[in-house]
């Protein structure tokens, strides 16, 4: 038999969600977008209204009565910045798009719409892409660091507790991550038909094997895309000089000799040969099962049992 529904369980469950979410809100304040924060009140308001009119067996009054008030608590909050003056946004801060702009525009011209102007991150369709991504697949994963650095289960100095969250928590992240792929080459899209991504890549393969024209050349090789400045028209017109100065500097490509300056500059935290030497202690553990804790129970494991290794 499929398992009985419950309303109230289902609510609950994503009251929590949605208050996690605002409380992520709230922290980043004053630095968040306005939309963010007026979703977040709206939706508390709706829990409000759900929490105000529940009358569960299972819940007692005192109970209800706590949720309302840590409710309550964070819409505050989002409620004094919204009433707050807020300055007009800097639509024009963000320059790492300028010359992507200039070359689409020159190869298709304006009337495509290749390339639209705004806030990056709402209106440049792979940076939404990856705000996405981070909300909807990579936030999760942040919560449970944070909270095991604030119950003291993970301190970034120890080189342990390094390794094995990466060793621990990088299966489980790529798993979401591709779960997360598999569900957009699937989606629909309305300016398309309602086809998905991968509907449109096949039929226009297909198309174009029909046609004759689909070689099957997955395109330059890496070592020429590499080169910084690849795909560049050096006889192109220059771009007006006061929107050179505005415009990124080239991709930092410093060589550094050798691991340890690359843990001083930030450039790694674990090297290759700790993660190896960590998976092959922990060889036996199945680092994508289910322990009931979102992996804690698993990463603490795995620090015990590298601990034990080195120190026992």
């Amino acid at each position: 038999m499929p398992p009985r529904e419950d309303p109230v369980r289902d609510f609950l469950s994503n009251a929590d969600k949605i208050m996690r979410e605002a409380r992520l809100v709230v922290e980043a304040l004053p630095n968040t977008e306005l939309f963010a924060a007026e979703r977040s009140l709206r939706q508390l308001r709706g829990i409000h209204v759900v929490l105000a009119n529940m009358d569960d067996p299972w819940l007692s009054q005192s109970e209800i009565d706590g949720l309302i008030d840590a409710v309550i608590h964070t819409g505050a909050s989002l409620e004094n910045y919204l009433d707050s003056p807020h300055p007009p946004h800097n639509i024009g801060t963000h320059t790492e798009n300028n010359g992507v702009e200039r070359r689409m525009i020159a190869r298709w011209g304006e009337a495509h719409r290749s390339y639209l102007r705004g806030r990056s991150t709402q209106n440049i369709r792979m940076e939404r892409n990856w705000r996405d991504v981070r909300k909807d697949t990579l936030e999760f994963f942040r919560e449970i660091f944070m909270y095991l650095v604030d119950i003291n289960l993970l301190d970034m100095e120890n080189p342990i507790h390094r390794v094995c969250l990466f060793v621990v928590f990088q299966p489980r992240i790529q798993k979401s991550l591709d779960e997360t792929i598999a569900s957009w080459n699937l989606h629909k899209l309305r300016t398309a038909g309602n086809k998905s991504p991968h509907a449109i890549f096949q039929l226009s393969r297909e198309k174009a094997i029909n046609r004759g024209y689909w070689t099957g050349d997955p395109g330059d090789p890496l070592s020429t895309a590499s080169d910084p400045h690849y795909g560049q028209d050096p006889d192109a017109p220059l771009p007006p000089a006061e929107e050179l100065q505005t415009d990124p500097t080239a991709a930092d490509y410093t060589e550094y000799p050798d691991v340890a300056a690359e843990r001083e500059a930030g450039v790694v935290i674990n090297d290759d040969d700790e993660v190896s030497e960590c998976r092959e202690i922990l060889s036996g553990m199945d680092f994508l099962s289910d322990d009931g804790n979102w992996g804690i129970d698993l990463y603490c494991t795995a620090v015990m049992r590298i601990t034990e290794h080195f120190m026992g």
